[in-house]
């Protein structure tokens, strides 16, 4: 019986895995009517974080909910150290722009992104 090869659906996995935490994240913040926010930590780790109203804006409000680690092959391309906050009604807080996130796998040379819209909407590209 034929085996599947993990290492060849690396990448669809972790493009798969990125908008179901992006998307869990935003329906979060909308259920309990705080602001949530995923931050790339690292070329290959991510964290959502619950936030805190400190009166005066939102801060993290202590560990992280979700800390995720993408395949050995797998990393972002870019966008090290920013963060995709939502707020109560699931709009992304800002920037106001579409934002991209890239993820290459370096065994296939291969690639996908991962569009979160200023909507708070996520989507495969």
């Amino acid at each position: 019986m034929p085996r599947r090869q993990e290492g060849l659906f690396a990448l669809h996995n972790a493009q798969s895995g990125l908008v179901a935490d992006m998307r869990m994240t935003r329906s979060s913040s909308i259920a309990q009517g705080v602001h949530f926010r995923l931050e790339i930590a690292d070329s290959r780790n991510y964290t959502i974080h619950r936030m805190m109203d400190s009166g005066g804006g939102w801060v993290e409000g202590g560990d992280p909910v979700v800390e995720r680690e993408l395949p050995p092959t797998v990393s972002f391309s870019g966008g090290i150290g920013e963060g995709y906050e939502f707020n109560t009604r699931g709009f992304l807080v800002d920037p106001n722009v579409l934002q991209t996130l890239t993820l290459v796998d370096s065994a296939t040379g291969g690639y996908r992104t991962v569009d979160v819209w200023p909507s708070g909407q996520v989507s495969s590209g």
